[in-house]
């Protein structure tokens, strides 16, 4: 159905996806430079003439760690060519310059690269132009560089790796997305999107995360997944397969990757094989213990609380509120924007990745 672009019943998105100001330290703005220099000249050397521009989230991660991380690599950074550094201001900012510089390029020169630095959040907004955004797939490439809290979502596990599989040639290719549409908004993620425990520990943490120091944040998170079902009231839900299946019960998880064998959450292997859907039933504390373990390791699938299928859709209905995330940016759900349908999407933007993969089409 029609959706008015203003009305926003249905969900309430979480503070975390707001950009807050940011004073930038001035050894990490050069190093975050110096890393986009070298990137611009390796794409040059890959796609001669491309245009090249480059987007960064300052309040991506933790800056002290990505400072770390960037001055372990910085020997092997090329210092011959300068790029300009777009650094983000506000949630919805990047997105916005993308539209606007895709709009002014000269399109002699083809399709624009664009680079993405920080987490998966930032990848997403920026993605977003193309995948149910007013970008066409073919005017953009992408480039997402591992610089926030979680990476799994970017085209390397590091920025160390990213570095690696720039000294070689680089060339598009297609990877899938996820489209979730409930009655009154659109969401788009690029990685997984989930529904339930995992999204409401996004929602926990960081929000805990911006009230206390140090990892404090982080006891809060993982003492409320102990309470997770008496602290949000846990609804019934149902889960429809496209075959006619259903699933029913109260659920503790349900995850839908753009494909298999992916990870969140820092390398989670929530879809350790070929199997893009998993879904968990209510479970008790030991059970929740039990299954982190599992999760941590990519050995929950054979579990009796878990199910695993696949899918190009799936439409959830609930009778009450339930928290959702798509690539770490979480909200809550409420009654009246189920039901919801879960999409895939098999080409949906193109990447610059290694050369040797590059004509295998969606990954």
């Amino acid at each position: 159905m029609p959706r008015d672009p203003h009305d926003r019943r249905g969900s309430r998105k979480s503070r975390e996806s707001r950009t807050p100001p940011v004073t930038l330290d001035r050894d990490y703005r050069h190093l975050v430079e110096r890393l986009a220099g070298h990137i611009a000249a390796r794409i040059g050397k890959s796609l001669p003439g491309s245009p090249v521009y480059i987007l960064a989230n300052p309040a991506a991660g933790d800056v002290r760690r990505n400072q770390r991380i960037l001055q372990d690599i910085s020997y092997r950074l090329d210092d011959a060519v300068r790029a300009d550094v777009d650094w983000t201001e506000r949630a919805g900012y990047a997105r916005e310059r993308v539209e606007q510089v895709v709009a002014g390029r000269d399109r002699s020169l083809g399709p624009l690269v664009v680079v993405s630095i920080g987490g998966d959040g930032t990848h997403n907004e920026i993605c977003g132009t193309v995948v149910g955004g007013p970008v066409s797939k073919e005017d953009v490439l992408f480039l997402r560089v591992p610089l926030g809290s979680g990476n799994d979502g970017a085209d390397a596990q590091t920025p160390a790796e990213l570095v690696e599989t720039l000294d070689g040639l680089v060339a598009p290719r297609n990877v899938p997305a996820v489209v979730v549409e409930t009655r009154c908004e659109r969401f788009t993620a690029l990685n997984i999107a989930s529904f339930g425990l995992d999204a409401f520990v996004t929602v926990t943490r960081e929000r805990a995360r911006r009230l206390l120091h140090g990892n404090g944040y982080k006891f809060v998170a993982d003492t409320a997944v102990l309470f997770y079902e008496k602290i949000v009231r846990l609804q019934q839900s149902t889960v429809r397969f496209p075959d006619g299946r259903s699933w029913t019960d109260q659920a503790m998880l349900i995850a839908f990757g753009a494909s298999g064998k992916r990870s969140y959450g820092g390398h989670i292997h929530v879809l350790p094989d070929d199997r893009n859907v998993c879904v968990i039933s209510r479970s008790g504390i030991r059970d929740k213990v039990r299954l982190k373990r599992l999760f941590y390791e990519g050995k929950h699938t054979e579990d009796s609380l878990v199910t695993m299928d696949s899918a190009d859709y799936l439409t959830i209905e609930c009778a009450g509120d339930l928290h959702y995330q798509v690539d770490g940016e979480g909200g809550v759900l409420t009654a009246e924007a189920f039901p919801v349908v879960v999409r895939r999407l098999e080409r949906a933007l193109r990447v610059l990745g290694p050369a040797r993969i590059a004509d295998q089409g969606a990954e």
